[in-house]
């Protein structure tokens, strides 16, 4: 399932030939059910019980002759069979959950389909290529120097596909100036060599690619193309990890001031409804709320990091000392009927608030050490620690007269 989601990351980057298409088109509902069956549990208990059967039937032989006593042997397979079953049954409850999982991502509503409908597809091969290419192809499968020549014995057309595919990925890639990473899981020696158990392009292929489009071609099977997709997802973990003090006290100042208006703005519309920020004080802050904020200084306490698809998205918590002031509606002037409010009450107040900072895989990828895509308040309290009423202000301001 995680592989999967990963696939749909690189989505943008995966091209199907016409011929496979067309092929996928034909076959898929015919290829899911097999593969659903394929992962199925129950195919250990079939051969465990076949293999059960095929025992009992033999001691059942055995002791028609009554001069042999096989006893020891019929209690030994049974208790053996018995932990089998157990171990099976052990197996189930551990895995099932994880193969419904994924059956439901891959199989349910089509969720595999409709990944496919959104990838790129060339364009399909016209008529008069078709008869071309497939006349190229005859003359190639007798000399056995391209891929394709194994399916000779194939029902019309088809015998061509390979060789379809093959100058479809060389056309591919000519016209858009790329090398390519082929995926598939045909290993027979058409296309693949073994060298030290382990399958590569054959030689002859990849002396072809390069040759008539000037580009790089690595092939893969799909075991190995998996293997590759999840240690890479854990090399840029683990590099994100090994990273991330030094690029979080790059951008961390930058990340508060990115927030710091948003921050003012949750501390002055606290007063008003539930937001962001709670806010603790022990004196009213009068009829019109908090004005007037200002940030008296703030620092970096923690932070943290996970990885989702194409996003890292960083927790940065900082703690914050903040200004504010509050006044009361007194009423209006009888003359001019303007509102006039009482002198300015000002608090103090100090906490932390937590910031979420998005960033795109391709900036870490690119070694940029300083770019986030944005950075959103997710919460944060502050208590009040500091509180001059206008009137005790008066007060301060006559004796220090």
């Amino acid at each position: 399932v995680n592989f999967f989601n990963k696939l749909k990351n690189l989505s943008k980057y995966i091209v199907i030939p016409s011929t496979v298409s067309i092929e996928f088109e034909k076959l898929y509902k015919e290829v899911i059910n097999f593969q659903k069956n394929s992962i199925s549990l129950n195919r250990i208990r079939k051969p465990l019980k076949e293999l059960i059967r095929e025992t009992n039937f033999c001691i059942k032989d055995i002791e028609k002759h009554n001069f042999l006593s096989i006893k020891e042997i019929e209690s030994s397979l049974t208790q053996l069979y018995k932990q089998a079953e157990e171990s099976y049954n052990k197996i189930t409850n551990k895995f099932e959950e994880k193969l419904n999982k994924f059956a439901k991502v891959i199989y349910s509503d089509n969720a595999f389909y409709e990944f496919y409908k959104t990838l790129f597809k060339t364009t399909s091969l016209k008529h008069q290529e078709l008869y071309d290419l497939g006349r190229e192809a005859e003359q190639k499968y007798k000399t056995k120097t391209s891929p394709g020549y194994k399916d000779n014995g194939k029902e019309s057309y088809r015998k061509y596909n390979d060789y379809y595919i093959w100058w479809e990925i060389k056309r591919y890639s000519k016209e858009k100036n790329k090398n390519i990473v082929l995926v598939t899981n045909d290993l027979k020696s058409d296309w693949y060599e073994k060298k030290n158990e382990q399958f590569k392009l054959a030689e002859k292929l990849k002396n072809e690619f390069n040759s008539e489009t000037h580009q790089k071609i690595l092939a893969l099977s799909y075991q190995d193309f998996y293997n590759l997709i999840i240690t890479y997802n854990k090399e840029i973990t683990k590099r994100i990890a090994d990273n991330l003090t030094e690029f979080i006290n790059l951008i961390s100042d930058n990340v508060f001031y990115d927030i710091e208006n948003n921050l003012c703005q949750e501390i002055e519309d606290n007063f008003f409804g539930e937001k962001l920020i709670r806010i603790n004080y022990r004196n009213y802050p009068g009829s019109e709320g908090f004005e007037d904020i200002e940030i008296n200084n703030f620092s970096l306490s923690h932070y943290s990091f996970k990885q989702e698809e194409e996003k890292i998205i960083y927790t940065l918590c900082f703690n914050v000392e903040v200004y504010a002031s509050s006044k009361d509606y007194w009423g209006r002037d009888e003359d001019d009927h303007e509102p006039y409010y009482s002198p300015n009450n000002h608090y103090t107040f100090k906490g932390n608030v937590e910031v979420e900072v998005t960033r795109n895989l391709i900036y870490f990828e690119n070694g940029d050490n300083y770019s986030f895509d944005s950075a959103n308040i997710i919460r944060g309290e502050l208590n009040e620690i500091n509180y001059i009423s206008w009137m005790e202000e008066d007060r301060l301001n006559f004796f220090n007269y």
